[in-house]
C-alpha cells in the first residue's frame, strides 16, 4: 500500500512551515508505530470513515489477513491455529485505538554561501606582477545586498580594530608625524561618519 505524500512548503517566500504527522502507539516502536498509523489512516481514507478511530476492526484485520505483504503484517503472531483470529481481530481494535497523532512542525532548512573563496589573484611586487594565492569575494557577494553589506561592514570593523591598535602604539611612545597625522584623519573621518 502507497504511502501519503508529506505536503512541502512552495517557493522560498516563506509561509507555514510543512507539518509532518507522528504517530504514537504505546506499546509499539517508534517505526512500527508509523508503519500501523500510516496504513490505518490510509484505511480509513479508502473508506471514507471519519478518521482511524471509526475504522471497523474486523474489515481492517481482513485487508492484512488478505495480503501476505501487507506492512502490518508482521505485527501478528501467525503461528497459532485459525481459532485464534478472534484474538488478533482484538489486536486489530487495539491498534486502532491506541495510534496517537502528533503534529511535527518542520522548520526550513538554512543554507549558508561562502562570501570568499581562496583563489590566485594577481598582485604587484617590487614594480612585477606576481601571482598568490589569496582570499577573494565571490560573485554572488558583490551581486546580493545583505551580503555584500555584510562583507563591507565586517573590513570597516577589522579596520577600525587595527587603528585601535595603533592609537595604542602611539600612546605608549611617540610615532612619525606623518604616521601620527594619517592616524589622527583616519579618527576624525571615523568620528564624523559615525563609525565606532
Amino acid at each position: 500500500m502507497a504511502r501519503p505524500r508529506t505536503r512541502r512548503g512552495g517557493g522560498s517566500g516563506g509561509g507555514t512551515p510543512p507539518i509532518a504527522p507522528r504517530f504514537v502507539v504505546p506499546f509499539l516502536s517508534e517505526a512500527d508505530a508509523q508503519i500501523v498509523g500510516t496504513e490505518l489512516e490510509q484505511i480509513a481514507q479508502a473508506q471514507q470513515v471519519n478518521g482511524i478511530r471509526h475504522l471497523d476492526a474486523d474489515a481492517t484485520f481482513a485487508l492484512v489477513e488478505s495480503n501476505r505483504r501487507h506492512p502490518m503484517r508482521h505485527l501478528f503472531d501467525w503461528n497459532d491455529k485459525s481459532a485464534a483470529r478472534k484474538q488478533r481481530v482484538a489486536y486489530m481494535g487495539k491498534l486502532i485505538m491506541s495510534v496517537r497523532i502528533v503534529r511535527v512542525t518542520v522548520a526550513k532548512a538554512k543554507t549558508y554561501a561562502p562570501m570568499y573563496i581562496s583563489a590566485q589573484a594577481s598582485v604587484v611586487r617590487q614594480g612585477s606582477i606576481a601571482t598568490r594565492r589569496t582570499h577573494v569575494m565571490t560573485p554572488d557577494a558583490y551581486t546580493h545586498d545583505p551580503a555584500f553589506a555584510s562583507l563591507v561592514n565586517a573590513s570597516v570593523g577589522r579596520l577600525m580594530n587595527e587603528l585601535k591598535k595603533l592609537e595604542h602604539t602611539a600612546n605608549a611612545r611617540p610615532l612619525p608625524a606623518n604616521i601620527q597625522q594619517f592616524i589622527d584623519d583616519v579618527r576624525a573621518s571615523a568620528n564624523t561618519n559615525n563609525i565606532p
